[in-house]
């Protein structure tokens, strides 16, 4: 359990600290708001990471699931990014796209980040 935790935390502080760092804001993301998507992100994927492990979801399917959402959150961000500059900031729904694509962008990091540091201290068959 103390294990779990560990790896958790460890991966929050991680996403965190990326935004943080300005990690996201290079990326793409708005200056604005890259640290509050990253904050929400690391909470989000904290989440979602416990209750895959609490589901008993085993490791290929936690990476297969986090990387397929990883990716089309990436893709909607820069569609939404786009659209939105494209739009000089009036096409709404494009600018939540762009913001929202990029809190699920970070969740799926954050999960990733728990099973892959799960991997480094020890867990091999759950999802932490």
């Amino acid at each position: 359990m103390a294990r779990q935790v560990l790896v958790l935390v460890l991966a929050a502080i991680l996403t965190a600290g990326a935004g943080i760092l300005g990690v996201t804001e290079a990326l793409g993301a708005h200056p604005f708001w890259s640290v509050k998507v990253t904050l929400m992100g690391a909470v989000l994927g904290a989440a979602i990471g416990v209750g895959m492990a609490g589901l008993g979801m085993r490791l290929g399917t936690t990476v297969w699931l986090s990387a397929v959402i990883l990716l089309a959150a990436a893709a909607a961000a820069h569609w939404g990014k786009t659209r939105f500059a494209a739009s000089y900031a009036e096409d709404m729904v494009a600018g939540r796209l762009w913001y929202f694509g990029w809190i699920a962008t970070l969740a799926a990091v954050c999960v990733l980040a728990q099973v892959l540091l799960g991997l480094a201290i020890g867990r091999r068959n759950k999802a932490l």
